[in-house]
């Protein structure tokens, strides 16, 4: 129905994917996307910088917590640019795997967050 392909190996939790209009090697982008507007915004706080604190937190906190996740997006001008290029890294490499599982083809434009 939505052209979903799925590499069936019994040895992987979460066997590559692709559909119509994504494949699963673009979802990191997009999940970082989104997680950046969402900080940026000072929406909600982002589970992997807190999770070791998940125990202690008080709601109390939230607003100052916030403000410090957002000075660590804006922060520090370095800090994107190498996260940045390490995602690049990462999304290249399995990619060029994802080419060698399902053969390229002409595929619907993604939706924009």
């Amino acid at each position: 129905r939505f052209g979903l392909e799925k590499l069936d190996n019994p040895y992987s939790f979460a066997p590559y994917w692709t559909h119509d209009t994504m494949r699963c090697s673009e979802v990191g982008q997009q999940v970082r996307k989104l997680s950046m507007k969402i900080c940026q915004e000072k929406i909600s706080l982002d589970g992997a910088l807190f999770y070791q604190n998940i125990v202690n937190y008080n709601v109390s906190m939230r607003d100052e917590f916030l403000d410090y996740q957002y000075s660590l997006i804006n922060g520090n001008a370095y800090l994107p640019t190498i996260f940045n290029w390490l995602n690049k890294k990462v999304d290249s490499k399995l990619n060029k795997e994802m080419d060698t599982v399902f053969p390229v083809k002409e595929r619907k434009e993604p939706a924009l967050i």
